[in-house]
């Protein structure tokens, strides 16, 4: 058996896939790596690349081709195929530390924790600029621990998850397709089915960000609020059927008031016309998990809620104007 199986969602990514496999086929890696390459449609010529590898490390590489259905589709199509010991995503544009991989394949061989946690680095890909995020201090570095002992209001990311394969596979988790915001979807779903946990501190997901100008990722929110939207939909009716693992119901409750808000605010910055999709989501919620949407409090949403949403338009103009003075600094 193979130690992990690593999941690369690969989308014309021609221009960095080679970056992320340089990293993980190296000679004291390959061997204990399932790298799972899963090409979702790609128009450019990530696909021959990637068999290149295959061709290279038959052992090691597995290239699903399949057509275009979103990050979501990704993780369905290689998860029921995973024979890792453990599974953990990558982005085809992102890629691991080398040397922290092998600290965590060494860790992994050895443990049995349903779930192992580390730090992740961003890295800004015009600068080469790094920051270390750490989702715990250091009291709970090699410590098992459970839900119950998870410290409040700390959250992990997709980046800092690697799931135990047989835990989440035999539940038969599936994502949805076609749709962004699936990562903490994913991230969530997956959780929900682990009863032990271990933090290490050593980061392995080198994840690249500002491969675009800001303004572009704020037209990028513009233009797939409806996915978030969804995405939270299906969350909540996940929330309501699952209800098996009582103590992780609690980080999923926080998890879902953090991201209920972000979610409703980011409709501030579209334009104003968008208002009853709004009245819509934010009724969905009351009606379908008013325990969250009661303590999904803050200064802008209770005015709305207070006002029958009559300033609307005036919390848009702000918002709106509030983002583009970021940009210009």
């Amino acid at each position: 058996m193979k130690t992990l199986t690593i999941s690369i969602a690969s989308y014309n990514i021609e221009k960095f896939i080679n970056n992320t496999l340089e990293n993980l086929c190296k000679e004291d890696v390959i061997d204990d790596l399932e790298i799972i390459i899963v090409n979702d449609g790609s128009k450019d010529n990530t696909l021959s690349i990637a068999k290149e590898y295959e061709i290279r490390y038959p052992e090691s590489i597995v290239i699903i081709n399949k057509e275009n259905g979103g990050y979501g589709s990704t993780i369905n199509a290689s998860l029921p195929v995973a024979k890792g010991k453990y599974y953990k995503l990558l982005d085809g544009d992102d890629w691991y530390d080398y040397n922290n991989l092998k600290k965590l394949i060494i860790f992994l061989k050895k443990t049995d924790a349903d779930l192992v946690i580390t730090p992740h680095i961003q890295v800004i890909d015009e600068t080469r600029e790094e920051e270390i995020i750490k989702p715990f201090d250091d009291s709970l570095v090699n410590k098992m621990f459970t839900y119950k002992e998870y410290p409040v209001n700390n959250r992990i990311c997709m980046h800092q998850a690697c799931f135990k394969t047989r835990s989440i596979q035999n539940e038969e988790i599936s994502i949805s397709e076609k749709c962004f915001y699936t990562d903490t979807e994913y991230l969530l779903k997956c959780m929900s089915k682990c009863d032990t946990l271990v933090y290490v501190d050593y980061p392995v997901y080198m994840y690249r960000i500002g491969l675009d100008e800001q303004s572009m990722s704020v037209e990028g929110m513009k233009k797939h609020y409806k996915d978030a939207v969804k995405s939270y939909k299906e969350l909540i009716r996940f929330r309501n059927e699952d209800q098996n693992n009582k103590e992780y119901n609690r980080y999923l409750d926080e998890a879902m008031i953090s991201l209920g808000r972000y979610y409703l605010n980011l409709f501030f910055i579209l334009d104003r016309d968008k208002k009853k999709e709004y009245v819509e989501f934010d009724k969905y919620i009351a009606e379908n998990a008013g325990d969250i949407y009661d303590k999904m409090s803050s200064r802008t949403l209770s005015l709305m809620r207070k006002t029958h949403n009559c300033f609307y338009g005036l919390v848009c103009f702000y918002a709106r104007k509030k983002v583009k003075n970021a940009i210009r600094l």
